[in-house]
């Protein structure tokens, strides 16, 4: 965290990197969700970790991704991300086995 110029005098402006908010958020969210028994249940991979999983190169999973809807999210960069448990669905729909499960 960096103090800025405040906007007002008595107001000091705090700021924060994003990855830095991020974590913050996920643990304000973690945290009401555990009080209420709730809890958050996923683990975003890379495509080089889904690659990883199942054996095969990248170029395989972005054709797996445009050509047989395997689940995916992209980050803010437009970077591609997978749920864990999506994919694993996704697999075994489609009789594709995966070596870390």
């Amino acid at each position: 965290m960096t103090e800025a110029t405040p906007t007002k005098p008595h107001e000091p402006l705090i700021l924060i990197q994003a990855n830095e908010l991020t974590r913050i958020i996920r643990q304000a969210v973690e945290q009401v969700l555990d009080a209420r028994g709730y809890q958050l249940e996923y683990e975003l991979l890379s495509r080089s970790q889904v690659a990883a999983l199942f054996r095969c190169t990248e170029r395989t999973i972005h054709n797996w991704v445009k050509r047989d809807g395997m689940p995916h999210r992209r980050t803010g960069n437009g970077r591609l991300v997978f749920d864990r448990k999506a994919v694993a669905e996704w697999a075994h729909a489609a009789g594709r086995p995966m070596a870390g499960v």
